[in-house]
């Protein structure tokens, strides 16, 4: 039965609140933007106020707290309004601000070759992997220099263009706050607030203590160190959700063998996957060489993937993995299109009579410490050497600390000899420090004087007291002014110091020349802006840690060819001289590593730069031998049985056959629905219409270059919620407070050259490296409160009617109608529009709308008559509602029919699981049960038992769309003829 409205009428069915319903709470009107499930808790409604005193106002209810004061619009309770602008200019922006504002569903990208990036093939999967899966959970795990953060960009860009991705976390180093930042806002438009525990104390003074400092920030960047070491900040975690988080450097929160701090940061990687619906792990290492480190990485993404984490296939672990390495083909491709092929030199030295003489006193060391020590256990003895190979100055640290940590223990023998390398060690002057003077010989050749600002060098040593000895012995051998260079390590800087100095090593306009770094620098850091020279001073012991050097600025966005020394020293002693050519073998592997390994491990049989070392001090312990060393090396990369360090990689990056596709452009079939041309056009119009109808918003507009300029509106600053606003400030949901332009001028471009233009342009010539442009693109802010504004500018219930004389029959109304349909989670499920003619109260048609209006001419020069009848749009629109209803029903019943098969799959697959997760519970405690070891089985299983309860319950949850007789649609325009 149909009521007098012409919507169903029949058993009293509540109608279900979904993104985009119009809602009255306790008498005030409200627009939904989002709904959010929290686990084992009620929904919220992310909503915006409409009217009143609430206009403008976000909020958040608790829907099981609004029952009774909560009520839908109902879809024909709209103010039918005549279009009287010129061409229908206020309609045009109206229907696109509409379109804007739905949300693309199905599993094409849309930001494929949008995002101010150049557009590589291979950076693309990780956001169709994304996509393609029930749930996004992956971890990217690229090699070094690949462009992880910008695969995650394009992932968080495709999931926040959806709908999915409002509340982002992205938690990283210390190092690396910055970098991620601005790469985030400068390549794809997305505001991260930096947080630190300074930021959130001065938050939480201003709050209520019951409110949670995270709700109050949208999208948050924080160092890993800051949360894990502030254990306040532990309920807070548990009680926020967020719709993303990415943990970069991912390495540092897997379970390894040599826990240590890690442990702290596994379980709060943990904590942080039970708060997020997304989640996207970063890291080059993403294990140490065993199958239980690699294992924990998946398990954060999904507790219930691997029942055994000493045992799985490639085929357990495919779906959440992303790992390519400079050999494979696509990423071959690219790279040798993009980047230049780096340039290796060995800089040979002879080493002097006072360091032979070290040498010949460190080869006739024979320690108490060292005696009976064998096998794996790397000898004091080693350590020494190694720190000799770096400089005196390390050797000398190393001797003192040893005789001071072990005063009242350390035997005679052992002090006598010590004292007597160290005094070896000091004699070693200046001048007699060869691997210094070649250094100094390698700038002369070169002609490097740092006086070029653009031609900087990245100068690596293990140790910090050899960092500490350059500074002071270039400072006076070199002749820079202060300032000219910096020293970056772990020991005596706090990490504000620590960035600023990664930070001005990459601006042009800054002193800086020389970077001296340990390597804490040696992970994710972009240095390569002003440098393509990097040198190692002594020689890592570990392939990996090449390769994490080497990556800093043989990466991709390097623009010259990258030029790579390694101090190579002779030796008249022959153990010793054995000894450093093994050394010398780990450059020539990692130049094989690059060329068709891939990832050292295969040569190493280690991962983990630990294990690495390990290697590498047994085989110099034994005297093995360069030649020996090396066939060790290759049988490894060779080995038909491998270790199970490259056994691990092998699985991983072992892929099923499939077709690889080069396509780096948006099918536009599949492309979300658009009226106007592009984003320039709807921005450039939109704050025209603006201005004309009294908004203040001056703009300048360069329509060849793509670029708009604009003051920052009003609504861009602080509201002052909690005393916590300022209208000074910028509101950060709209862009970083270290992005706000200086004279409070936006300026805004589509052109991605002129983006990279002015980042490069920001390093040359600002004080602080932000560009001084921002990308305009569909994820930009700007582009979304402009779609707000247009679309409701008329009135939030408006809808504009368009005569269109000679294109519709007499008497016929078309409406365009728009209907989503969302998830028991608020995820967008269905998105679908559809013109509805009506006439005399009944539908004679339905037609695509882009067909529509193409054929009527509607968003050209489409001349107004100001025809627009009212009246009969207001008869005939209760007809177009309840037909589009019903079509939006049947999508919703096809849609829910293909999830109930898919839910079906999935219930049975972790059904499958959870009994091999017990099966292995039982395995793992069948030998000799005691009372200790029974509690421990129990709190396991019920830990089993809660990851399959909460994912079911996620499955559920998202393959249930609610079964509302009057789904959620909308009149976005009317046209009559």
């Amino acid at each position: 039965m149909v009521s007098r409205d012409g919507l169903f009428e029949g058993p009293e069915v509540e109608a279900v609140v979904t993104a985009g319903s119009r809602v009255l709470i306790s008498g005030c009107e409200w627009q939904v933007k989002a709904v959010e499930a929290i686990a084992m808790g009620p929904r919220l409604l992310r909503a915006v106020g409409l009217t009143g005193i609430v206009k403008n106002r976000e909020s958040i209810f608790v829907e099981a707290l609004e029952k009774g004061n909560l009520r839908v619009l109902s879809p024909t309770e709209v103010e039918f309004l005549p279009d009287l602008s010129s061409n229908f200019e206020d309609a045009v922006l109206h229907v696109e601000a509409a379109m804007r504002r739905s949300a693309p569903t199905g599993p094409v990208p849309q930001v494929i070759g949008k995002a101010a990036i150049d557009d590589l093939a291979f950076q693309i999967e990780p956001t169709r992997k994304a996509l393609a899966a029930q749930r996004v959970r992956l971890l990217i795990a690229d090699d070094v220099g690949l462009g992880k953060t910008l695969e995650a960009g394009l992932v968080a860009a495709e999931l926040i263009l959806r709908r999915r991705a409002q509340r982002i976390l992205v938690v990283t180093t210390k190092q690396m706050l910055d970098q991620f930042q601005a790469e985030f806002w400068n390549r794809f438009s997305i505001p991260l607030v930096k947080l630190d525990s300074t930021a959130i104390a001065r938050v939480r003074n201003q709050l209520p203590l019951d409110h949670n400092p995270f709700d109050h920030f949208e999208k948050a960047i924080i160092s890993v160190d800051t949360l894990k070491d502030e254990q306040q900040y532990e309920r807070y975690l548990e009680s926020t959700t967020w719709d993303l988080i990415i943990i970069d450097e991912a390495h540092n929160v897997a379970e390894r063998r040599r826990a240590g701090a890690r442990a702290k940061r596994a379980k709060l990687a943990e904590r942080l996957s039970w708060a997020s619906d997304a989640m996207l792990l970063l890291t080059a290492t993403p294990h140490d060489g065993s199958f239980v480190s690699f294992g924990s990485l998946i398990r954060m993404l999904d507790p219930t993937a691997l029942p055994d984490l000493q045992n799985y296939t490639r085929e357990d672990v495919d779906r959440y993995l992303v790992r390519r390495f400079r050999d494979d083909p696509l990423v071959a491709l690219a790279m040798s299109a993009n980047t230049a092929k780096r340039k290796v030199k060995g800089i040979e030295f002879t080493s002097s009579e006072a360091e032979e003489e070290a040498y010949r006193v460190l080869a006739s060391l024979k320690l108490d410490v060292d005696e009976g020590r064998k096998g794996g256990d790397q000898l004091f003895r080693t350590t020494l050497q190694k720190a000799l190979f770096s400089s005196p100055a390390a050797l000398i640290e190393t001797i003192d600390n040893r005789i001071q940590r072990r005063s009242d223990r350390i035997s005679p023998n052992d002090l006598g000899q010590l004292t007597r390398l160290r005094d070896a060690a000091t004699a070693i002057t200046k001048a007699d420090f060869t691997a210094y003077q070649a250094l100094l010989n390698e700038f002369a050749r070169v002609g490097w004087k740092g006086k070029d600002p653009t031609d900087r060098i990245v100068l690596f040593s293990e140790r910090i007291a050899t960092l500490e000895w350059l500074d002071a012995a270039l400072k006076e051998d070199l002749g820079l002014p202060d300032g000219a260079i910096r020293t970056l390590h772990g020991s005596g800087t706090d990490d504000k110091e620590q960035r600023r100095i990664v930070k001005d090593f990459g601006l042009e306009r800054s002193k800086v020349r020389l970077l001296l770094a340990s390597d804490i620098a040696s992970e994710g850091l972009n240095l390569h802006f002003q440098s393509h020279r990097l040198y190692h001073f002594d020689l890592p012991w570990a392939l990996l840690v090449f390769q994490q050097r080497n990556g800093r600025i043989d990466r991709y966005g390097q623009m010259m060819q990258p030029l790579i020394g390694y101090m190579l020293r002779r030796s008249a002693n022959e153990e010793i001289r054995g000894d450093l050519r093994t050394l010398e073998v780990l450059v020539e592997k990692d130049q094989a590593a690059q060329k068709g390994i891939g990832d050292p491990a295969a040569f190493m049989g280690a991962v983990d730069a630990e294990d690495q070392e390990a290697v590498v001090a047994a085989a110099i312990q034994s005297h093995i031998g360069a030649e020996a060393f090396a066939k060790q090396l290759e049988e490894n990369a060779a080995s038909v049985v491998p270790k199970p360090a490259s056994a691990l990689e092998r699985l991983l990056r072992h892929r099923r056959a499939r077709q690889e596709t080069p396509a780096t452009r948006v099918d536009e079939a599949a492309a979300v629905m658009r009226l106007l041309p592009d984003t320039f056009t709807f921005v450039r119009r939109a704050i025209q219409r603006m201005s004309e109808v009294g908004d203040d918003l001056r703009m300048r507009v360069e329509e060849a270059d793509g670029l708009i300029e604009i003051d920052i509106p009003d609504d861009f600053r602080r509201a002052g919620d909690f005393g916590i606003g300022s209208r000074s400030r910028i509101d950060t949901r709209y862009m970083p407070e270290e992005a706000v332009p200086a004279k409070g001028r936006i300026r805004l471009t589509t052109d991605r050259k002129a983006i990279d233009n002015a980042i490069r342009r920001a390093l040359a010539e600002s004080e602080t490296g932000w560009p001084d442009m921002q990308y305009l693109w569909d994820v930009h802010p700007l582009v979304d409160w402009l779609a707000d504004r247009v679309g409701t500018r008329l009135g939030r219930r408006a809808v504009p009617v368009c005569g269109v004389p000679g294109s519709l029959p007499e008497g016929r109304v078309v409406y365009l109608m728009h209907g989503a349909v969302s998830n028991m989670r608020g995820t967008p499920i269905v998105d679908r529009w559809q013109a509805v003619h009506v006439s005399d109260g009944e539908i004679v048609d339905r037609e695509e709308v882009p067909i529509f209006l193409k054929r009527i001419g509607f968003g050209t020069r489409l001349p107004n008559s100001q025809t627009g009848d009212v009246g009969l749009a207001d008869r005939n629109a209760a007809a177009a509602v309840r037909g589009f209803q019903d079509f939006v029903i049947r999508l919703r019943q096809a849609e829910q029919t293909r999830l109930d098969d898919e839910n079906v799959t999935t219930m049975t697959n972790l059904e499958a699981l959870r009994v091999r997760h017990h099966e292995q519970l039982e395995l793992k405690f069948a030998q000799g049960i005691h009372t200790m070891q029974e509690r421990r089985k129990a709190r396991e299983r019920t830990r089993i038992d809660m990851a399959f309860a909460s994912w079911w319950r996620w499955v559920e949850e998202s393959c249930t769309l609610p079964r509302d007789p009057s789904p959620h649609v909308t009149i976005v325009a009317a046209f009559h003829g």
